[in-house]
């Protein structure tokens, strides 16, 4: 057993990562969301049947993860998300409570008390002095009163850390997520808050556009049909849409709908970084510099493609040498805040020879 865990703090998704003894890494992934409706014996009872997970708190149940969703699409209605463009949704009172309940489902125990945890945040999104102190202080409230001792890694760095070993851990890193969008470039690892930011919009972006598109569509159900797969460019590709009625045709409607959103995300991202880059002194490295790029949003099969041909596009001074999709994509941030946790796991073990 390896000491040590990294959280993925997601917008969307939480992602846990621990080690095992082999070198392995075992994950536990879910759904940040909740559904709320009245309370009755009979539904319990068939939740515990069904294995749902649930919380019941004055006289009301709320269905957690992602059994929420489905029960949202069953009532044609929305989740609500603990949190929200990468923070604690403040407009929610019920946030914090549901947060600390899935967190605590999602990360379980610690393997000894004040194991080293490392989770993920977000950077202060461009053009806006947005502060994550809160959201950060209530985060590192729960994991402590879980038994972790935690500390804050900047999203796209983690990333860095578990795909850019090869290149000594230089590059830039693009953290394609449902809040925001986080960006770090880093140069030998060493951490330059001026190369590190977000982009202040992300999957939740895409779907609430697409969602406005057509009647009948909310933006549970775009994020369902998002997840199933599809591609960018030809979002109903080999199917004649006149033939469609009823929910097929609202799902077709959909990946039309993401389609447009996604090409105008990308254009937004690339071009937000261009113009960040462009008013930076960058490092000056000795040889081009790949770009990984990860995150749920950037899971339709042409995801990558099209970044390659807006970065064309948006040349800045950086001389990409690939542009390549993480290792595990979904995962990748966890797996970087476990990296860094194990290795400060080490330092203390280390620390705690030389005094005794």
């Amino acid at each position: 057993m390896k000491l040590g865990k990294g959280f993925d703090v997601g917008t969307h998704m939480f992602v846990a990562a621990s080690g095992e003894e082999d070198g392995s890494v075992e994950y536990t992934e879910q759904i940040d969301a909740f559904f709320t409706m009245e309370a009755s014996e009979e539904s319990e009872n068939l939740l515990d049947m069904l294995g749902v997970p649930y919380i019941v708190k004055k006289g009301k149940l709320s269905v957690i993860g992602e059994d929420a969703r489905k029960f949202a699409n069953m009532f044609k209605a929305e989740t609500r998300r603990p949190l929200q463009k990468g923070c604690l949704n403040k407009k929610d009172i019920d946030a914090l409570g549901m947060l600390q309940v899935i967190i605590g489902k999602t990360l379980g125990e610690p393997r000894k008390d004040g194991e080293i945890l490392k989770y993920s945040v977000t950077s202060t999104p461009l053009g806006t002095e947005q502060s994550f102190e809160y959201h950060k202080t209530q985060l590192e409230s729960i994991f402590r009163s879980l038994g972790y001792e935690p500390e804050p890694v900047q999203e796209a760095r983690a990333i860095a850390l578990s795909n850019l070993a090869d290149d000594k851990f230089t590059g830039l890193c693009i953290s394609c997520g449902a809040g925001t969008t986080t960006v770090y470039l880093g140069h030998y690892g060493i951490d330059n808050p001026h190369l590190q930011f977000s982009v202040g919009i992300g999957g939740d972006w895409i779907d609430n556009n697409a969602a406005d598109m057509f009647a009948g569509l909310t933006n549970t159900k775009v994020q369902t049909v998002k997840e199933k797969g599809f591609s960018i460019r030809e979002p109903n590709k080999g199917v004649d849409t006149s033939e469609l009625e009823g929910q097929e045709l609202l799902e077709a409607r959909a990946k039309e709908a993401l389609s447009a959103y996604y090409k105008a995300y990308i254009r937004n991202v690339f071009k937000a970084i261009k113009t960040k880059f462009e008013a930076e002194i960058l490092p000056e490295f000795e040889n081009p510099v790949a770009c990984v790029i990860s995150g749920g949003t950037s899971m339709p099969v042409d995801f990558i493609d099209l970044c390659k041909e807006e970065l064309n596009r948006n040349l800045f001074g950086l001389e990409i040498r690939e542009v390549r999709h993480a290792k595990e994509p979904k995962q990748a941030v966890a797996r970087g805040c476990l990296l860094s946790a194990q290795l400060d796991e080490k330092r203390k073990e280390k620390n705690t020879k030389i005094e005794e």
